[in-house]
């Protein structure tokens, strides 16, 4: 085990999902099929998801890992998911990049939700890809949602920030401060104090 010295919670957590990424990673040959075998294991333990979900919780979960092993001392174990993670990312682009609408997935109606993950974790292999994928967003949020949230959990927590770190500060703010419905504001009016 990659951690049989370290006896805290820590390292047999790592040891635990290492184990199972190592595992998820190397099973099926094409990168949409590993996804698609990591979303069915996150459906069979009560979390159903997407496969473009998936895809981004398998990569922010080989980070993590290395971020954890980094921290724990294992300089083997963080390289070791860092380039994991490294090829999860570029899997993620060629498995969900669609050629023929120059997007991901294959929804036009969820832009909001397909595109923010991949800028989160820079699954672009070039700066026009990325070009082309910020402005599809920028598109969809003023014509298509009109300045609302149109996310699920996992694109909603870096929605803002993702916004402003692709030069839509004032599309961020507009978003935020949305009064109908479905927005935060309306939310926030409503007296919503949780999703």
């Amino acid at each position: 085990m990659l951690t049989e010295s370290l006896p805290n919670s820590g390292a047999a957590y790592l040891d635990c999902h290492g184990e199972i990424a190592e595992l998820r990673f190397q099973s099926p040959s094409s990168p949409k099929r590993r996804v698609s075998v990591y979303a069915a294991t996150l459906a069979a333990v009560g979390c159903p998801v997407p496969d473009e979900m998936a895809g981004i919780s398998f990569v922010h979960g080989l980070r993590a890992m290395a971020s954890m092993a980094s921290r724990l001392g294992e300089a083997e174990g963080a390289a070791r998911y860092s380039d994991l993670a490294a090829a999860a990312t570029r899997g993620f682009h060629s498995a969900f990049w669609n050629t023929s609408s120059n997007s991901y997935g294959s929804d036009l109606s969820g832009t909001q939700m397909l595109t923010i993950p991949p800028l989160t974790i820079a699954a672009m292999p070039d700066a026009a890809v990325r070009a082309r994928v910020v402005e599809l967003l920028r598109t969809d949020i003023a014509n298509r949602s009109g300045y609302h949230l149109q996310v699920g959990a996992i694109s909603s927590k870096p929605f803002l920030s993702t916004l402003s770190q692709h030069g839509m500060h004032a599309e961020a703010l507009r978003v935020a401060t949305q009064r109908t419905e479905p927005g935060w504001g309306y939310w926030f009016e409503q007296g919503a104090t949780t999703c």
